[in-house]
């Protein structure tokens, strides 16, 4: 495999200091001005209703807690992990290649659905 091919990767993600408002979007933007890299990074999320009272709160939570998808080339999502930011591969014990992959395909699928389904809570 070509390691400056430009993939999505599935990463575990959890900020390393408390509280925890790191977000994983604020530690690529923080990455890619220390090393001029373009990672972008897709974390999830849906919407949840909660009602105290006669308050109603639309809550904004994850979708896939500790997962966040990074796009990359390899060895630049490698020297992300590197570092002691909270990120680290998710390993893909039953196929061919080390880590988790997603396709542009199956991110927009998931897309799509995360979208339609945030829609049906409201």
């Amino acid at each position: 495999m070509n390691n400056q091919e430009v993939n999505w990767f599935l990463l575990n993600y959890i900020a390393p200091t408390a509280p925890r408002c790191n977000s994983a979007e604020f530690a690529i933007d923080k990455f890619n001005a220390a090393t001029a890299s373009q990672l972008d990074v897709f974390a999830p999320t849906f919407i949840e209703v909660e009602q105290h009272g006669e308050e109603v709160k639309r809550i904004e939570r994850p979708l896939l807690f500790h997962y966040v998808f990074v796009r990359g080339s390899e060895d630049t999502v490698k020297n992300l992990c590197s570092r002691a930011n909270g990120f680290s591969f998710v390993l893909n014990h039953s196929g061919d290649y080390r880590y988790v992959k997603v396709t542009e395909a199956a991110l927009d699928t998931s897309v799509s659905y995360t979208h339609l389904r945030a829609h049906e809570t409201v």
